[in-house]
């Protein structure tokens, strides 16, 4: 722009035009001062004073929260690790020891985690891996222990005649004995009850009656119980019969 400029000799304003460099080198001079007056401002807040630029602050500030959401996620995953700990104690040691179940193995129970994830990602996984190992093992043992309490009923376990004395006597027990037809030592794989014909003879445990026999020869007249769980029982050489096929009996039927 034309620069003014007043004479005295003429008194008035005379039009001096100001070489090119001179205007670009004022130019300089004023971007040059205001980035110098910047960067003083910039030094002066920041190391003199101490203070933060204002995305700086708020960046930090939102770095404090998520640090601490962070340690309050860290605290609750440690009070679950030590919760599902006492879990896996409790299911190895009792639960599935109570029903012969085999424990666990650690390989199974750990996770693997991605190598690339942070500290509190892998604490996640492996936290929810064992939690649904976990779930898994003790919806097995309460499958088990929901049968049971039908096992236990099932299992025979009482008597098979009433045991009043004098009624009955062992005519032969379990085990080696010498074969009463053929002779020489074979294997008794019963219990001969010797009583009065018509002697009541009772199931020993729950089941279903899976076979009924009339004969003559061999047991005679027999009757077979599958009582489930791998269990069976005979009842051979009866005088009568009070069952039939498929009907289910209970112990002491």
């Amino acid at each position: 722009m034309p620069r003014y400029v007043f004479n005295p000799i003429t008194l008035q304003y005379e039009v001096r035009e100001e070489p090119r460099y001179v205007r670009h080198l004022r130019n300089i001079l004023i971007v040059v001062s205001v980035i110098g007056l910047c960067i003083l401002y910039f030094w002066l807040y920041t190391d003199v004073l101490g203070w933060d630029l204002p995305k700086t602050a708020r960046l930090k500030k939102e770095n404090a929260v998520w640090q601490s959401k962070i340690a309050l996620a860290e605290r609750q995953m440690d009070i679950c690790e030590v919760t599902l700990n006492g879990i896996e104690e409790r299911d190895d040691f009792v639960y599935r020891s109570i029903f012969g179940l085999n424990v666990i193995p650690e390989e199974v129970k750990e996770a693997k985690t991605d190598p690339e994830a942070d500290k509190v990602t892998k604490r996640l996984d492996a936290l929810t891996k064992r939690a649904y190992v976990q779930t898994m093992a003790l919806d097995e043992v309460y499958g088990i222990a929901i049968n049971a309490g039908d096992m236990v009923s099932h299992i025979p376990a009482v008597p098979p005649i009433l045991p009043k004395r004098g009624s009955y006597r062992m005519a032969s027990p379990f085990g080696y004995r010498v074969d009463p037809v053929y002779g020489g030592t074979r294997f008794h794989a019963g219990q001969d009850f010797a009583a009065d014909v018509g002697y009541p003879v009772y199931v020993t445990g729950d089941g279903v009656v899976e076979k009924v026999n009339y004969g003559f020869t061999g047991y005679g007249n027999e009757i077979i119980i599958d009582h489930g769980f791998g269990y069976k029982t005979r009842y051979a050489h009866l005088s009568r019969i009070d069952v039939a096929k498929g009907m289910k009996v209970l112990r002491g039927d």
